[in-house]
């Protein structure tokens, strides 16, 4: 149970630097900053310090101050705004084209299920209005289902 809290945790954190990438396997007391009891297994500390010393090298080329705001962590868990932030590579991505890309696969799946409810419907109703023979075979069936349901229901009434 702790191990899926924490992994929600994570799940909200940007992480572009890796600093939780000890975050896998089953067992969540071998990860870099969980702290378990030795007799009971939970999870009793979360250290998510930072690992630089920021006071004495902020702002040099040794350690990027991004690297004093929490390690490079941000999200919602944290009070660290991500609207822009660093992939590592110096190359920094803004969260705003993310939420664009998400709206735009969001739009091809609305899109593509669309497509597929109009050629799934006209599949099915353009056999009906092409072929004479398959629309009396489809009303025959519905006819025959009709008048089971009615059986059914008289024969539940006179009981």
């Amino acid at each position: 149970m702790e191990r899926e809290a924490l992994l929600k945790f994570k799940e909200g954190l940007i992480d572009p630097f890796g600093r939780l990438s000890s975050w896998v396997g089953k067992n969540c007391c071998n990860w870099t900053g969980v702290a378990c009891d030795n007799q009971t297994g939970n999870v009793y500390e979360l250290d998510l310090g930072n690992p630089y010393n920021c006071s004495s090298t902020q702002g040099s080329s040794t350690s990027p101050y991004q690297y004093c705001e929490l390690g490079g962590l941000c999200g919602p868990p944290l009070l660290n705004n991500c609207s822009s932030f660093s992939d590592g590579n110096g190359v920094s991505k803004d969260k705003a084209s993310d939420e664009d890309e998400e709206s735009s696969q969001t739009l091809w799946i609305y899109i593509n299920a669309a497509l597929g409810f109009v050629f799934g419907f006209w599949a099915i109703f353009g056999s009906l209005v092409v072929k004479k023979s398959i629309r009396h075979a489809y009303f025959k069936y519905l006819d025959e289902i009709a008048d089971k349901i009615a059986v059914q229901i008289a024969m539940n009434v006179a009981r």
